[in-house]
Parts: structure tokens; C-alpha cells; sequence
């Protein structure tokens, strides 16, 4: 009869959070698999404990579950633990608790102590809905990628990182997503969705605060200089020009410019895009004609740049939109049912100051 694979949950600060059933099960298994036998060695030893140990980590994880199953199988008993907290929590486990299943040997979970669990329920953030990445990547490139990935994730976000690379982390963080706050409270004070807003941001920056293009433009949503300070007169803003690729300013002058576009073109969202992109006059002209769908109208645009441009911004903002609604969306029902044609005669004038 096959024994039975006990997944252990250790203490990851106080000892006392050790649990009575995971001591009792700690001293009557066959073997106790843990990642450093010098730290399981010493929590054992403090509770009296003298189960054999032996190492299973990430670096001989494949050969080792191989063995332990091989072991269960005959009949042993074994528990898994990590360092501290529950094991394959980014911690080693899962390969030999996946060939354990296989083998049909019973896999028991002693619930216990777990970092995870444990900043949630204490970390003042919404835990209804939560993310867990994991440990981050060590080096910056590819940690600000992960982090640029997850810049939109509406749910609480969980990361583990080792202790000498907190600071340029935290630093990363503020870099990625300290903006995103900022981009929220402006789409609502505007009266702007979200999604839309982040789908341009997406578009003209890639969130990047300091790039700036070829021709001047600058910031999240990189504004012209000229745009910036029309935009600042008509908000009665102080306004300097090395304030552009400001976050804050940025965004508000960038999302003020929007509101005013998107009234423009009767709220259309396609026509907006393309307003950003080439200036307000030739989406003026490229409405004429028979009234189509938006994404019929993107289609049919005949600048290349401005083309790809307005797509790709509609399917990041369909993408964002889903992910802050929790929602699946497809690009067709998130347009709605608007067609693009000429300005009706009873709309009102257009705005021939918007630059």
C-alpha cells in the first residue's frame, strides 16, 4: 500500500506557528524532504524531532522526485517542507507532488504559516480579487517588462522579492506604476473611461515617462508643446515647458485635449484616436461618405501610420476594459452599435481652435 506525501507548512518568523498536527506528522514520517537540512535540521531539533532528513531544492528537484515517489510507492510515508512557509509557494514541491498524483499516491496539505496569505490579510488592499506573481527577475530590463505586463491588472498585486533587491524594486515600481492612480483619478474627473485613456497611453509611450519623439512630442501621452500650452491656457494652468513629461501635468493636459477631441467627434472613440494622431482636420474629411461601423471606418483610413495607429489603440482599450471589469469583451461589443458618417446638421459647430 503506498504511503502518503505530506505537504508541511513551517513557521516563516515565529516558531510558535508551527501546528500541532504538523508536529505530530513531522515525527512519525519515514523522511522529511526540505530544501537546506541546516535549517529544517534546526527547527526540528528545537521541537524534539529526529526524523531523517534529505535535501530536495530546485537544483536536483528532478532526480530527487523521481526517488521520493519511488519510496512512497513502497509504502513510505514522507513530508515536504520549505524554509519557511508552505512549500511550492515559490518554493521547490511541485515537480515531485505532480508525479506523486500520477502514481496515484495521496498528496495530503497540512494548512499553515504562509507569507502570501499572511501580507494580504494584514495589507490594508483589497484581497476579494488578488494577483501573485511570484519572485521577480533579477535583473531591471526584464523586471520592469513583467511590471509593464501587469500595468492595467486591476486586482491586488503580490510579489516576493529577496531582501537586497528591495530598493531598486520599489524604485521600478514607482517608475511603472506610479502613474496609474494619476491616469485613473484624471479619466474620472474628465469623464473619460479608463480603458480608453490607458489604451492611448499604451499606444503613444508604452507608460515610459520620458520619451520624447522625433518632433517634439513628450511624456505619457505625448503631447506637443504647442498642444501643451493650448491645453494649459484652456485649464488656466501654470505651465512651463520642462513640466511636459511631468506625470501628473502630462496627463491632465493630455486628458483635457481628449475630452475635448472625443466631444468633437460626437463621442467617437475612433475619430478621437485618429484626431490625436493626425490633428482634428483630416478625420474631419475622412468621415464623409456612407455611415459605417468604427472598426470598418479604421479600417478604410488612408494614412498608414494613422491606420495602425487608431487600431491598435481600440484593441488595447477593449483589452484594459476587460481587465477592469473582469469581463470578456470583444472589440465589436465594446465600440457598441455607433456608426461613423458625416456631422449631422444639427450637431454643434466644430471646434476650430483645437490644434
Amino acid at each position: 500500500m503506498p504511503g502518503t506525501l505530506f505537504v508541511v507548512s513551517t513557521p516563516i518568523g515565529n516558531l510558535g506557528d508551527l501546528s500541532d498536527r504538523a508536529r505530530e506528522t513531522l515525527k512519525r514520517v519515514r523522511v522529511v524532504a526540505c530544501e537546506d537540512t541546516r535549517v529544517t535540521g534546526k527547527l526540528l531539533r528545537r521541537f524534539g524531532i529526529r526524523a531523517p532528513l534529505t535535501s530536495y531544492h530546485e537544483h536536483n528537484e528532478r532526480t530527487k522526485a523521481r526517488q521520493l515517489v519511488e519510496r512512497l510507492r513502497q509504502g513510505e510515508s514522507i513530508a515536504l517542507v520549505s524554509d519557511a512557509g508552505t512549500p511550492t509557494i515559490s518554493d521547490p514541491g511541485f515537480r515531485v507532488i505532480v508525479e506523486a498524483i500520477e502514481a496515484e499516491v495521496s498528496v495530503v496539505p497540512l494548512p499553515g504559516a504562509s507569507a502570501l496569505t499572511a501580507v494580504l490579510s494584514a495589507g490594508g488592499l483589497p484581497t476579494d480579487r488578488f494577483v501573485f506573481e511570484g519572485f521577480l527577475p533579477a535583473r531591471q530590463k526584464e523586471r520592469r517588462e513583467r511590471f509593464q505586463a501587469l500595468r492595467a491588472e486591476p486586482r491586488t498585486l503580490v510579489f516576493y522579492e529577496a531582501p537586497h533587491r528591495l530598493k531598486e524594486t520599489l524604485n521600478d515600481l514607482q517608475v511603472i506604476f506610479g502613474d496609474r492612480e494619476i491616469v485613473l483619478a484624471r479619466s474620472h474627473e474628465t469623464g473619460l473611461d479608463p480603458a480608453y485613456v490607458f489604451g492611448v497611453i499604451r499606444q503613444e509611450s508604452r507608460f515610459l515617462h520620458d520619451v520624447r519623439s522625433s518632433v517634439g512630442a513628450a511624456g505619457l501621452m505625448q503631447l506637443m508643446p504647442s498642444t501643451a500650452r493650448w491645453m494649459a491656457r484652456k485649464l488656466a494652468l501654470d505651465f512651463k515647458a520642462e513640466q511636459i513629461a511631468d506625470p501628473t501635468i502630462n496627463v491632465r493636459l493630455g486628458t483635457g485635449y481628449l475630452k475635448r477631441v472625443l466631444e468633437d467627434f460626437d463621442g467617437s472613440q475612433a475619430m478621437a484616436a485618429a484626431a490625436y494622431n493626425a490633428g482634428p482636420n483630416r478625420p474631419r474629411r475622412w468621415r464623409e461618405g456612407l455611415p459605417v461601423e468604427p472598426a470598418i471606418w479604421a479600417e478604410n483610413i488612408p494614412f498608414n501610420e494613422t491606420r495602425e495607429y487608431v487600431k491598435k489603440v481600440l484593441s488595447n482599450a477593449a483589452v484594459y476594459s476587460s481587465l477592469l471589469s473582469g469581463r470578456a469583451l470583444s472589440l465589436k461589443s465594446w465600440l457598441g452599435a455607433s456608426t461613423i458618417g458625416p456631422r449631422e446638421s444639427s450637431a454643434p459647430a466644430i471646434d476650430g481652435d483645437l490644434p
